[in-house]
């Protein structure tokens, strides 16, 4: 290879592989998993999903490529999705308690709030709290996710973080606060009782009851529509349907 020049299989690399940490990324790279798996001498799989999932490309994907190698497997489509309520942080409690609520476009028999879901809609709460530990790293959150920070004061972090957060959540049509998913004022005891054995929760200032208290009902009552006034005089979009801003 001269100087200056690129390789003609590197320019067309598609596949990386970081071997100090065993992961492959890359489109196509699903398709894989089979060779993979015979090159480490797999004699029978065990592959675990859920009845919605393993109708979806990604897992169709491990299954093809583990027929056209020759791995013999065997599948689990009826697995339950975690976390519950026996889980290990704020979120568990939040998919585990769940009552009637069933997330948009999962065909579920059973009540289902996902994961993501779950943590998505404290997030703006929880920043809120955690920024006083380190506001620059939420300032840098803020500006990766899009947010001007130019004039942001120091004390505005987790607020400016939070924001830039609810317009994704605003945008994406995410269900709005833990009310939109069933629960309500009466519900927070329990689950504060169900974040408190959490271990991640002493990662924060003050791992306090009350705290957990105060997090989950910002989440419950001050949902998607409850933005700062600083964000609502800037977003046309929020102030055209009527949208009020509340502090926290």
């Amino acid at each position: 290879m001269g100087q200056g020049r690129v390789a003609p299989a590197a320019a067309l690399a598609t596949s990386h592989g970081m071997a100090v940490s065993n992961i492959r990324y890359g489109e196509g790279v699903t398709k894989e998993v089979g060779m993979d798996l015979q090159n480490l001498g797999a004699r029978k799989v065990c592959v675990m999903t859920d009845k919605n999932l393993c109708q979806l490309p990604p897992v169709k994907a491990v299954l093809n490529s583990l027929t056209k190698n020759r791995i013999t497997f065997q599948m689990y489509d009826d697995v339950r999705v975690e976390p519950t309520d026996q889980s290990h942080g704020m979120s568990y409690p939040i998919s585990g308690l769940v009552k009637s609520y069933k997330a948009k476009d999962y065909n579920v028999d059973h009540p289902l709030v996902p994961h993501g879901l779950s943590v998505v809609l404290t997030s703006p709460a929880v920043f809120t709290f955690t920024a006083e530990m380190c506001p620059e790293r939420h300032l840098e959150a803020a500006e990766i996710l899009g947010a001007d920070i130019r004039t942001a004061k120091i004390k505005d972090a987790g607020l400016i973080l939070a924001d830039t957060l609810r317009k994704f959540l605003f945008d994406l049509n995410v269900d709005d606060g833990l009310a939109a998913i069933g629960y309500s004022k009466a519900d927070i005891p329990a689950l504060v009782r169900g974040t408190l054995p959490q271990s991640v929760i002493s990662a924060g200032p003050d791992p306090a009851r009350s705290s957990c208290a105060k997090l989950l009902g910002i989440s419950a009552h001050k949902g998607l529509r409850d933005w700062s006034p600083s964000f609502a005089k800037t977003n046309s979009k929020l102030n055209d349907v009527g949208i009020a801003g509340m502090d926290y």
